[in-house]
């Protein structure tokens, strides 16, 4: 079943927040950012960005959910990107945070509604984190919070 995996998908399969779409040319852009999210905050991310590389791997030829799968990874670790944007190449460093999941879930709610923004990457996560949220997340209150709450919550630990 898939419970047994359950809480280590939790902690190794955390993005920095940002949703990618391939474009007709196949370059993958960063088409959207979740508020708050690793790669919002740290300011070197924008929308728009063509990614060249993550971790040292070209995205040349790369596909969506492979370049999803190489964003995500432990909590708390760092991803390298490069990115093109405006004709010249940054590259920007980003730590992929759990946090992430606790805003999903709104997300989640907003991509059934308009699942034509939300691709395939998001809803992946929702139907493995179901589980897990009954368990692990419900004492704090889940019910009603906002991302901010949850963040706060977060910092207050």
């Amino acid at each position: 079943g898939s419970d047994a995996q359950g809480p280590s998908v939790e902690s190794t399969n955390c993005g920095i927040g940002v949703t990618i779409h391939e474009d007709v040319e196949g370059q993958l852009k960063v088409i959207s950012m979740t508020h708050g999210g690793p790669a919002d905050l740290s300011g070197e991310v924008e929308v728009g960005d063509v990614l060249v590389s993550i971790d040292g791997t070209s995205t040349d030829g790369m596909k969506k959910p492979e370049a999803t799968g190489c964003l995500r990874g432990k909590a708390g670790t760092m991803v390298r990107l490069v990115l093109r944007r405006q004709g010249r190449e940054v590259e920007a460093m980003v730590e992929r945070d759990e946090a992430q999941h606790r805003v999903w879930k709104v997300l989640s709610q907003y991509s059934e509604l308009h699942p034509e923004d939300f691709e395939d990457d998001l809803s992946d996560d929702n139907e493995e984190e179901t589980g897990a949220a009954g368990k692990g997340e419900g004492k704090e209150g889940e019910t009603g919070s906002s991302p901010a709450d949850a963040m706060k919550q977060k910092l207050t630990k």
